[in-house]
């Protein structure tokens, strides 16, 4: 609340109607112990209309996100607030926000290419050019389709990871070849492609009128990371088993 309040009354954004209301969607990538029946309702009164997470539950629970294309959702989580003070909507990430970085096109054409997207880690992808933008197009295709039972809209890409941009015009350079080869054929790899804010993604889902499962309070997602251990109310850590 303390930097969206700076935000507003600097003037640093264009739009900024009233406290609390600076940023309608945020990022929530590392919470390494998990989120708390609490979090999105604090998030809610606090002005988001949206967060992006990530979050890594139980085998039962990604299995079940996984057959239900449950990664997008509707969060509440007050028993006696209304909705429209305690609802957020969510999106996790599939696996993690770096997956793209780490993604390789695996046919023969892309592996001989070297294709790979993470081209600011010491340059471990080959850059992109007129002769090889068509397999980096075919990867993300590809990274897409493999992506696309999970979610009932678009696909949102994150691209990049950890300290990644550190050479921005080498990513956004290479990225924008690509951008315009799938787009100049759409039919060919069968989809058009786009950069994108978060309000900018969140607002199309919206605008395609789509059926979000919704979790209530008390739904607590409380385990973050595989190796959080679980602290009981009544005594010290459990290992876990």
């Amino acid at each position: 609340m303390t930097g969206h309040e700076f935000l507003r009354r600097t003037g640093l954004l264009d739009e900024c109607p009233q406290p609390g209301r600076c940023i309608r969607f945020g990022w929530q990538i590392d919470m390494f112990a998990g989120f708390s029946g609490a979090t999105p309702n604090l998030w809610a009164m606090a002005g988001y209309d949206g967060m992006f997470l990530r979050w890594e539950g139980t085998d039962a629970q990604n299995a079940s996100f996984i057959a239900n294309q449950g990664y997008e959702w509707l969060w509440e989580s007050s028993a006696s607030l209304s909705p429209n003070r305690s609802r957020i909507f969510a999106h996790s990430m599939f696996h993690n926000y770096g997956d793209l970085a780490g993604f390789h096109g695996t046919t023969a054409e892309a592996t001989a290419a070297g294709v790979g997207f993470d081209w600011d880690d010491g340059g471990s992808a080959a850059p992109v050019n007129s002769t090889n933008v068509g397999h980096f197009a075919a990867a993300l295709k590809e990274f897409v389709q493999q992506r696309k039972p999970v979610f009932q809209g678009p696909i949102l890409a994150v691209w990049g990871s950890d300290y990644r941009f550190m050479n921005a015009s080498l990513m956004y350079g290479n990225m924008k070849k690509i951008h315009a080869e799938v787009n100049a054929h759409p039919q060919k790899y069968g989809m058009r492609i786009r950069f994108t804010t978060l309000a900018q993604y969140a607002d199309h889902l919206n605008s395609l009128r789509l059926k979000f499962p919704v979790h209530r309070w008390p739904t607590d997602f409380e385990y973050g990371w595989p190796h959080v251990i679980p602290v009981p109310l009544d005594g010290p850590p459990v290992p876990p088993s």
